[in-house]
């Protein structure tokens, strides 16, 4: 028996068989491994292309999101159950933000649709290894149900599939460009060549006339994109590239020169913008990001033809670069006036910066919005004063927040874009004005809320002080719906959008209110009623003179007193789009 075990060891006769099997059941076992491969990638594209469906379906009827979802599935094969989540929220158009990251799921509302489909496929080889794992280990793949949780493509259910997951984001392609900024009622030549002037550290002479066409002129975004980029020497970079370029407020100037010339505007207009750009004395550099935003079209090279039309007023423009050169720089101007009851007028001005993020005006989809700049302005005014020795000034210090515009839909019938129409909300700047003394620290300090002391109104020969205080607010808390037309976007519209307690001028509501005490110097004695009689009725009579010298410096600088002033300059209307 020993002798014969020893034979059969040392016998390889056969070998070949024995190795051939072990191959041959090794190669099947591949086989089955590719099968379930094959079949698990083959259903997860199936899957992801439904997702893609989905999201596109949902997204181009977003108020039927579920039920476009729903039947986009089933007309694919799947059923209603695949459908595990259809979500709304706002997605970034920004290469800054991590793909993962730019979408924000919203309670209500936004610009975008997410939909999560959840299904699982047979596994044949993967099967006999889920039987053969230990149970403990195969707990932790599964829920309760014996389905793996959503996310969790790949891992292997209680039944022996394989749960497959696929998530889509689109977004409406229906999109508009949009700004907020100033509509100026009436022009005064002096006024904005002193505020303006200012802004750019020089002086300018231009007339009424030349205004009044910057004003009428609307100059096409991306053509000053692309002129921007060739003053900046930026080649070969995208929109949102050159968005986050700093760039001189000299080539931000001549960049709008370049875009009226591409236009083909009229000489006239041509010679005012170029005269504002030599004035610039400033080399500061200014930041494009609050000026522009792109939305979807800011991954396109700069110079690709203009996808939709976008557009502001030459002034708008022009204004908007010198605030945001400007930043947070202190203004101080005299004003050069003619207007009666007043005898002179000084002007200080702060402009903060918009909410981080924004501009003044872009081009998006649901959800985008743009904002002005918040603003701090002290115009010191000086009245004439009849028969007295004296002059009667009156300090006014106005704070505005930020005015924003969101836009809240844009409604299209099928492709015919002259039937569309574009909805903004609109919600105009808190106002905070006083009559009062503002030191330069608290004028520049825009993380406190204002609270002046009393001014001096008038000083009578040393004998005697009068002071004054009042304080009005307006203010809007709730946004107004403001729709636009085809016609109204052709012809680049503006409408003004009121705040809902502004029943009266500014001015006079703090006239209204104005305390007025004075003090006999040592003595401490109350006003006499003629004095206070001739104060109150010297303010009183300059009232409207003071409240159109405010329109005019105001209008000059893109800021609108209890109104947001909105336009639509152009609209797009097309299927959805797939964003990740």
């Amino acid at each position: 028996m020993r002798r014969r075990i020893g034979e059969f060891a040392q016998d390889q006769s056969g070998a070949t068989a024995v190795l051939a099997a072990l191959l041959m059941l090794l190669a099947a076992g591949f086989g089955a491994l590719a099968v379930d491969v094959g079949s698990f990638f083959y259903q997860k594209r199936r899957l992801q292309s439904a997702a893609d469906l989905s999201a596109l379906a949902a997204a181009s009827d977003l108020a039927n999101a579920q039920k476009a979802a729903v039947a986009t599935l089933t007309r694919n094969g799947y059923d209603a159950s695949t459908l595990k989540s259809v979500t709304f929220g706002n997605y970034a158009f920004d290469t800054a933000v991590p793909p993962a990251q730019r979408f924000a799921a919203a309670a209500s509302g936004g610009n975008a649709v997410k939909v999560v489909l959840q299904t699982t496929a047979p596994i044949y080889l993967g099967r006999i290894f889920n039987l053969l794992a230990p149970r403990s280990a195969h707990a932790q793949t599964t829920t309760d149900s014996g389905a793996s949780p959503i996310g969790g493509s790949g891992q292997i259910s209680g039944d022996g599939s394989v749960v497959i997951v696929a998530k889509a984001t689109a977004v409406p392609s229906a999109l508009a460009s949009f700004a907020i900024g100033s509509r100026l009622l009436q022009l005064d030549g002096g006024i904005l060549n002193s505020v303006l002037g200012s802004l750019l550290g020089s002086s300018l002479s231009l007339t009424v006339m030349d205004y009044q066409s910057l004003a009428n002129a609307n100059i096409d975004l991306f053509a000053f994109s692309n002129a921007l980029a060739t003053r900046a020497n930026l080649t070969a970079v995208t929109y949102t590239q050159l968005a986050q370029a700093n760039i001189q407020t000299g080539a931000a100037l001549n960049a709008i020169v370049d875009a009226a010339r591409v236009a083909q505007m009229a000489s006239g207009l041509i010679a005012a913008l170029t005269e504002i750009a030599n004035a610039a004395t400033t080399q500061s550099q200014i930041d494009i990001a609050p000026l522009l935003s792109y939305g979807p079209y800011g991954n396109r090279q700069v110079g690709s033809p203009a996808p939709i039309s976008a557009s502001v007023s030459a002034l708008d423009l022009v204004t908007a670069v010198l605030q945001i050169a400007n930043g947070k720089h202190q203004i101080e101007t005299a004003l050069a006036l003619n207007l009666p009851g007043i005898a002179s007028a000084s002007l200080q001005l702060a402009i903060g910066e918009r909410p981080v993020g924004a501009s003044f005006v872009a081009v998006g989809s649901t959800g985008a919005s743009v904002h002005t700049a918040q603003t701090r302005l002290f115009l010191s005014v000086k009245l004439l004063a009849s028969g007295q020795t004296s002059l009667v000034e009156v300090p006014i210090y106005i704070v505005l927040a930020s005015g924003t515009a969101q836009l809240s839909g844009v409604q299209c019938s099928g492709a015919d874009v002259t039937t569309s129409t574009v909805t903004l909300g609109v919600t105009p700047a808190v106002i905070d004005a006083w009559i009062g003394d503002v030191s330069n620290a608290d004028f520049m300090n825009f993380t406190t809320a204002p609270n002046p002391g009393a001014a001096t109104l008038l000083n009578v020969l040393g004998l005697a002080k009068v002071t004054g205080r009042a304080h009005a607010t307006i203010s809007n808390l709730a946004a107004t719906p403001v729709a636009f037309t085809y016609s109204d976007i052709r012809a680049v519209t503006k409408k003004a959008t009121s705040t809902a307690d502004y029943t009266a001028s500014l001015l006079s509501a703090l006239v209204g209110d104005l305390q007025i005490q004075v003090k006999l110097i040592g003595l401490g004695l109350g006003l006499p009623s003629t004095l206070s009689q001739f104060v109150a009725q010297t303010i009183a009579t300059a009232t409207s003179p003071i409240d159109q010298l405010l329109a005019n410096v105001l209008d000059s600088l893109g800021i609108s007193l209890g109104q947001a002033v909105t336009w639509v300059s152009g609209v797009r209307c097309g299927t959805a789009v797939l964003v990740s």
